[in-house]
Order: C-alpha cells, then structure tokens, then sequence
C-alpha cells in the first residue's frame, strides 16, 4: 500500500465477509512499528500491532492508524474524540495514513466516506446501505448488491471516469 495514492481506505460490509482479514492484508505493507490499531473486538489479526483508543491516541505524523469497528470512534452523527477528527479531516496533511472498517456505510461519520481515496466494498446488510453509497459515489455502487459470500468491490470514489471499470474481485485473489 503506497501512502501517496491510498491514503485514506474505507472498507465496509457484512459480518463475517472479510473486512478485518482485508484490513490486517493492508497494514502487512506497513514496518509494524508505524502501525496503530483501533479494534474494541479484540482480533487476534490486530494482536502485534500498537494500539489506540479514546485516551491513547496514535502519533500525529507519519504512521498507519486502522480503525476497526470506526463508527464507535466516527459515527455518522459525531466524532468521539478530537484526535479521530484531526485524523480523518486532516491526516493526510502529516502523512498519516488511515484505514476505516465498518460494518454499514451509512454507520461512519460523512466525512470518511467523502475523504476516503479508495473503498472495498463488501456485500452490504440492507438496500439503504447501496443507496447510502450510490448517492455518495455514484451508479457504479448498485453493483454492490450482486456480490457474493466474500466478493467486495474496490472502488476509488474521486476517480468518475473510472465508473466502467469497478472491480470486482474474489477475496482470496487479492
């Protein structure tokens, strides 16, 4: 994962279809001590990583932060902490790279899915969540709700031209 194209990653979808295992592949790119991990559920996949929380932010400047489970740090109606605020709207201004992983779009703050410079979308939970999604990045979203056990779409939302060549891709390939 190269910090100057993707710098700030979405990754969204259904329990149990991936988005941890494709979140531990992303931050495996990084040297481990520059990698900070949000993760409340406790994965075994975060286990060597640093970690950070509401009063133990991660470093300001040139790191990696995942934020598994993000809507408990970025809900769609606040932020729970300065630190997540300065992180999302501003990282990329001191190389600070994020990863944001949630269950449902419609779940994260605004701004993570309007910053975000490439997303992977997995199979989603309800209707409203494509919709969510199409009216954030466009028709390409609906193909969304074809995908299969472990399938996710990559996406990169400020690219428009790039609306015919969405990818779709098998988990295991990647």
């Amino acid at each position: 994962m190269q910090s100057a194209n993707h710098d700030r990653v979405f990754i969204c979808g259904r329990p149990g279809e991936g988005k941890s295992a494709l979140a531990g592949y992303l931050i495996r790119q990084w040297p481990r001590n520059f990698v900070w991990v949000f993760d409340p559920t406790h994965d075994k996949a975060f286990a060597l990583y640093k970690r950070c929380d509401l009063d133990n932010p991660p470093p300001r400047r040139n790191c990696l932060v995942l934020l598994d489970e993000a809507d408990r740090l970025a809900g769609s109606q606040r932020y729970e902490a300065d630190w997540v605020r300065e992180l999302v709207n501003r990282g990329r201004n001191n190389n600070v790279t994020w990863i944001c992983a949630a269950k449902r779009p419609q779940t994260v703050h605004r701004d993570v899915t309007s910053f975000a410079t490439v997303a992977y979308i997995f199979a989603l939970t309800g209707s409203r969540d494509v919709d969510y999604l199409v009216d954030e990045w466009g028709d390409r979203c609906e193909l969304v709700r074809d995908l299969g056990e472990h399938e996710f779409m990559r996406i990169y939302p400020r690219n428009y031209r790039e609306a015919l060549t969405v990818h779709k891709l098998r988990f295991r390939d990647i």
